[in-house]
């Protein structure tokens, strides 16, 4: 049997051209599609690394002193809550800063979501409330906030409460008359 050297050479260059364009057209967008999808799964770990964070930082805020404690243990405490407080202040402007980078990442109700808590949980800083009432809102928005955005599929029911929850904090904020105007959303992209 002979081997048709036509047929071999054309295989060779339609696969030469093919390879090439593919390279030149299909390759670049991969690429960017692929950095695009893991800057979006980047900013949505740090938005719930943040969050935690905002968390932590609230709880050791509402923390009280045992009832037998002495001037010393009350000291460091106190010292530990207001820096505990300072670094949810800071917590706080991170997520309002960046709240169009983290919120690009979603679509529809989940991105008006947290634009809207985001923006209220600043206005609850800049409010006239008791540090202890800044740190128990905040560690309510933070929390409902991470089930909401927790990456686990199976956790829709769960979602679905946090998010009425959610609702009825805003709810909370909004008709409390300690609220400072809630500030309007950056307009620059992170």
């Amino acid at each position: 049997m002979a081997i048709n050297w036509d047929t071999v050479a054309t295989s060779a260059a339609t696969a030469v051209v093919v390879t090439s364009m593919y390279d030149y057209f299909v390759r670049p967008r991969q690429e960017a599609r692929k950095e695009r999808i893991a800057e979006q799964l980047r900013a949505r770990r740090e938005l719930l690394a943040v969050l935690a964070y905002t968390a932590q930082s609230a709880s050791v805020v509402l923390l009280e002193p045992p009832p037998d404690a002495t001037t010393a243990v009350l000291e460091k405490l106190r010292d530990q809550r207001q820096r505990q407080y300072e670094r949810m202040q800071e917590h706080v402007q991170s997520l309002f800063d960046d709240v169009t980078r983290y919120a690009s990442t979603y679509v529809l109700l989940p991105r008006d979501v947290l634009i809207e808590c985001v923006c209220c949980m600043q206005g609850v800083l800049m409010s006239s409330r008791s540090r202890r009432e800044q740190a128990r809102l905040l560690h309510a928005f933070t929390y409902q906030l991470a089930v909401i955005f927790s990456y686990a599929g199976w956790r829709l029911i769960a979602r679905g409460k946090a998010l009425m929850k959610t609702r009825r904090l805003l709810g909370e904020v909004a008709c409390d008359g300690t609220t400072a105007a809630a500030p309007s959303v950056p307009t620059s992209a992170g």
